[in-house]
């Protein structure tokens, strides 16, 4: 968390892994995740991204809650950061 929140490139290196990785999962997953999300399927991987990282710098997400939702188990905390909802309203 502390090394995201200090070191630009890095940041920048996990955004452009997470979106590299969105844009590889099936496109009806990757149009379920833009409607989650409120955007577009193109928009969605930026947007996605950005939420997540900012969500887990600030300490409103942790590995575990991520580790759960790769095993499909979302929790509303998650799903409120993916929609906006939690103060991550961020631009592509």
């Amino acid at each position: 968390r502390g090394m995201v929140a200090t070191d630009p490139a890095r940041r920048q290196d996990l955004l452009n892994n997470c979106q590299a990785d969105i844009r590889m999962k099936p496109k009806q997953l990757r149009n379920n995740m833009a409607a989650l999300g409120g955007g577009t399927t193109a928009q969605m991987p930026a947007v996605f991204c950005n939420r997540v990282l900012s969500a887990i710098e600030s300490g409103h997400l942790t590995a575990a809650d991520l580790n759960a939702t790769g095993r499909g188990d979302i929790s509303p905390k998650v799903l409120s950061v993916v929609q906006g909802r939690e103060g991550f309203r961020l631009s592509p």
